[in-house]
């Protein structure tokens, strides 16, 4: 059924208007933390859960530069920087 939707969706590409796919654009952009932020929006989460997976998100990326990212742009180099910068932090107690 799915399949059939998106496939019925689906319109050829004028051969003027076809990029390969390394040079497409995307039609909007959506960074991490927004990606994040909609995803917990439509969770159903226990308020306690909620809470601890917000504040997780405040702590250690919402204020990083990998959170304003775009999530196309996100490379594996960027979440290893990320992890690093992360383990340079002092531990909080």
């Amino acid at each position: 059924m799915a399949c059939a939707v998106l496939r019925a969706g689906r319109r050829p590409v004028p051969p003027d208007q076809w990029l390969p796919p390394d040079q497409r654009v995307a039609r909007f952009t959506v960074t991490l933390n927004e990606c994040i932020a909609a995803n917990l929006s439509v969770r159903d989460l226990a308020p306690r859960t909620r809470e601890e997976y917000e504040s997780y998100v405040e702590r250690f990326l919402a204020h990083d530069e990998l959170g304003r990212k775009s999530l196309r742009a996100i490379s594996a180099r960027d979440v290893t920087s990320w992890y690093t910068r992360l383990q340079a932090r002092p531990a909080r107690r």
